[in-house]
């Protein structure tokens, strides 16, 4: 028989649909891209209040402010916000108020409180156009030709990365324990604890991150969360090399750990193995700060003790074998006060301990009450034959 030409009809209706599969694909990725947005916001703006509470006043954290670079204090505010969110669904899911209107109205005080928050930088907005000009201009002449170069690579390498958030998972633990966790405390409409999966019964920062997600409705938004962990990880050791250093190698320094392969992996995976480990390396930065600020000022140290138990506390509450480098921060500090007490440094034995262990017990005890409830172990399943968990 004869070919048949297609009709006008037939190609016009090939290419509706053409374009309409296209088309759910683009609204998925946006979706998922708008949501981190507002989630991000959040962290942001309830980050930085946390930030202002730990260092007293808004004045004393300004002063702090001096020092560190802004894209460190960003970091801060990103991890700090995360925890606060974190906290709030444990909440709400113990309480049974897991729902879209529910995701929508955080997001929505994250959106209020960004305003709030940075309603300083007002007036930058309203100059806008001059202020980039500006921005620019200082930009050329104050760096060099080579920093221009990876400054600028290193963006697009990141702005890349984030389009890997818009794959299907393929990790085993995402689709066995995280994801999963997730989806069964939105059946459930509340956080429970499943006797067939030891791992409800762990502190689940991430998962209640990942639940937020879901709550309203993008998966895509759950792997940029890891990707927004990752920002944090680069600006973090960005800003604190810098001030050690000089802008080129912490530049340098930045690109050689996103090249690692391990970075590569975990930064893509819907996993708390990255959290977790951004989280402890901001606790040791943290640490740092405060051992080199204890003899001109001992009240910063105090913050900053209290900053790094914070910290410490939410590398717990994302995965429970954080535990192990817990330990020893807390051996190096009752050592380090143990030692101050004897050469009679000081009056008080455990005063850097304690600070840091407040800090630690703010972040991690309502997962370690929880569990505790549940099983009669703050821990479980570990030390069972110490606790006596059930």
């Amino acid at each position: 028989s004869p070919t048949m030409l297609p009709k006008f009809a037939d190609i016009v209706q090939n290419a509706g649909l053409f374009f309409n599969g296209y088309a759910m694909g683009y609204m998925r990725t946006l979706t998922g891209y708008l949501v981190f947005l507002m989630m991000s916001l959040f962290f942001l703006s309830f980050g930085k209040v946390a930030y202002d509470v730990i260092f007293k006043s808004r004045v004393q954290a300004q002063n702090l402010t001096n020092r560190l670079t802004t894209v460190e204090r960003v970091s801060f505010y990103y991890m700090l916000g995360s925890l606060i969110a974190s906290t709030l669904w444990l909440c709400l899911g113990v309480a049974g108020v897991l729902n879209t209107y529910t995701g929508l109205v955080m997001g929505g005080l994250g959106c209020l409180g960004f305003i709030v928050t940075y309603r300083h930088l007002l007036p930058h907005i309203k100059g806008f156009p001059t202020n980039i000009r500006e921005k620019i201009a200082s930009w050329k002449t104050e760096y060099t030709l080579t920093e221009k170069v990876l400054f600028i690579f290193l963006c697009i390498l990141l702005l890349t990365w984030s389009t890997t958030s818009t794959l299907w998972q393929t990790y085993s633990d995402t689709y066995e324990i995280h994801l999963p966790l997730a989806n069964m405390y939105l059946q459930q409409g509340k956080i429970i604890a499943n006797p067939y999966m030891v791992y409800s019964y762990f502190p689940q920062n991430t998962e209640m991150l990942v639940m937020w997600s879901l709550i309203l409705k993008s998966e895509v938004a759950a792997a940029l969360l890891i990707w927004g962990f990752l920002i944090s990880l680069v600006l973090l050791v960005w800003g604190f090399l810098k001030r050690h250093t000089s802008n080129l190698a912490a530049m340098i320094s930045v690109l050689l750990l996103v090249s690692a392969p391990m970075i590569a992996w975990f930064s893509t995976a819907v996993k708390n193995d990255f959290p977790t480990g951004l989280f402890l390396l901001a606790h040791y930065l943290a640490l740092v700060e405060a051992f080199e600020s204890k003899s001109s000022n001992p009240q910063e140290s105090q913050r900053w003790l209290l900053l790094a138990g914070v910290l410490c506390g939410g590398a717990v509450g994302h995965k429970l074998t954080a535990l192990i480098p817990v330990f020893c921060s807390a051996l190096l500090l009752v050592g380090f006060d143990v030692t101050r007490f004897i050469r009679k440094e000081q009056s008080a034995f455990p005063k850097m301990t304690v600070y840091w262990t407040i800090g630690f017990l703010i972040s991690v005890a309502p997962w370690f009450l929880r569990t505790f409830f549940l099983t009669g172990n703050p821990i479980y399943p570990f030390l069972n034959s110490i606790f006596g968990g059930h």
